[in-house]
């Protein structure tokens, strides 16, 4: 498990027309640890769980990794890159995996680089407003066909998506992500920008069409003096979006510094 969680944050690349999507730095040792720390955490009891919602695929684990570093606020233009790696398992005959990816800025690319072949992606019509009742700008549909993979049988997927123009906001912004699956355990990485720093975070959660509360069980962790949000719970409420929603400061020189 620990070689998959690497390759996905040190090996992935997908390429789009401003170059290579690429994941790396000094934190990545500590993700990898903490992730791999996570699967003492036993995931038994999920395929109950699938068949009593007609969740049709299992995911064991879900790691999404967002780096702004490129991205400062106030920059038009700048990068920021998402990645998304999940450990699926099939537990009926279907065979399609499918996430929702929406911006209030524009969305750069889009792909699987553990499934080029299969993953298509397609723009579809914005159905939601964001955690800080934002609009979104676009929204897309990634579709992995995942009929190779033997039912019962375990497979990471990974995606990445680029975003411009995106998380600009002047005090905070939010990272929302929907649990369309029976879900046994989702983690949050968000590395800030470079001349910023996150100075508070919450967990958020909606259920249906409830506004997005506070999530009780464990807070998100503010570590490298603000350069690092780290969140992680256990058995996600399946059908709920969770998100975490950050205020940040532009580093002076009076400002925390990270290592």
């Amino acid at each position: 498990m620990a070689a998959v969680v690497c390759f996905g944050l040190l090996g992935a690349t997908g390429t789009f027309d401003n170059g290579a999507v690429t994941l790396g730095g000094s934190f990545v040792g500590f993700v990898v640890c903490m992730f791999v720390l996570n699967r003492i955490w036993r995931t038994g009891g999920l395929e109950e769980r699938a068949r009593r919602t007609d969740s049709p695929i299992v995911i064991q684990e879900v790691l999404k990794f967002l780096d702004l570093r490129d991205s400062p606020p106030d920059r038009p233009g700048a990068f920021g890159k998402l990645s998304d790696y999940y450990f699926v398992k099939r537990t009926t005959n279907f065979s399609q995996l499918r996430f929702h990816y929406a911006s209030t800025g524009n969305i750069e690319f889009i792909g699987s680089p553990t499934h080029p072949q299969s993953a298509k992606a397609a723009r579809v019509q914005v159905a939601h407003t964001g955690a800080n009742q934002e609009n979104f700008k676009e929204e897309l549909q990634l579709d992995i066909d995942l009929s190779n993979v033997a039912q019962g049988e375990s497979v990471p997927v990974l995606s990445q998506i680029t975003y411009s123009n995106a998380f600009t906001g002047a005090d905070g912004d939010s990272l929302e992500t929907h649990v369309d699956y029976v879900t046994g355990r989702l983690t949050m990485v968000l590395l800030m920008p470079a001349d910023a720093y996150c100075t508070s975070a919450i967990g958020t959660l909606q259920i249906g069409r409830g506004e997005f509360a506070p999530v009780n069980d464990g807070s998100p962790v503010i570590m490298e003096n603000g350069a690092v949000i780290y969140w992680s719970v256990g058995e996600p409420k399946h059908g709920a979006r969770y998100a975490i929603q950050w205020k940040w400061s532009r580093r002076t020189s009076s400002s925390p510094l990270h290592a």
